[in-house]
């Protein structure tokens, strides 16, 4: 029905990447002989060393869409109001960064506008965002979900700023925009 009225919208994109398989066999023949029959203090570190493996090589093909660009970025801040022209220009970084450590960025030939637009379509849907003027606010219920989609790629661009404090006052606090009621719903 949202279909024929129009009011159908999308909730994001995935980006998916497939790496280089890791044979089991391969690795049993380099661990010591018979670790899985080993005793558990011996066979942990074993077994750690190989979901150490897994965890890097999954960290180096994630995908970065542009909707966790912009939230490590927003987040890098440590603030809750943030610059749009400021914010555009530690996306850009960000993205450098990213190409730097060869990280796959999504649309990452686009203009850093463009990027920028495709997440703020899906963070004000979300309702993690406002604009006041020439700046974003940072909602403080949207807060853990930005820090959410900035921890996926938080191994490729640790520079995230001090977590601020939650607490139920933020959410009341006067000198905040509002969001405006949804209509339609």
């Amino acid at each position: 029905m949202r279909l024929f009225t129009g009011r159908l919208k999308r909730y994001g994109r995935v980006a998916v990447n497939f790496g280089t398989p890791l044979s089991l066999r391969g690795w049993l023949a380099t661990a010591p002989a018979n670790v899985l029959t080993l005793p558990k203090e011996q066979r942990l570190p074993e077994l750690e060393r190989l979901a150490r493996e897994m965890l890097t090589r999954i960290g180096a093909i994630i995908p970065v869409t542009p909707v966790p660009l912009a939230a490590a970025a927003l987040l890098s801040f440590g603030q809750t109001v943030i610059t749009k022209d400021a914010l555009l220009e530690r996306m850009d970084q960000l993205r450098d960064r990213l190409r730097e450590v060869n990280g796959k960025v999504v649309r990452g030939g686009a203009r850093i506008a463009e990027v920028w637009d495709r997440a703020w379509r899906m963070l004000r849907m979300r309702r993690l965002l406002v604009v006041d003027g020439e700046s974003l606010v940072i909602l403080p219920r949207g807060r853990p979900l930005l820090e959410y989609y900035a921890n996926s790629i938080a191994h490729l661009v640790p520079i995230r700023g001090p977590r601020l404090p939650f607490h139920k006052a933020h959410e009341s606090d006067p000198s905040l925009p509002r969001l405006l009621p949804r209509s339609g719903f």
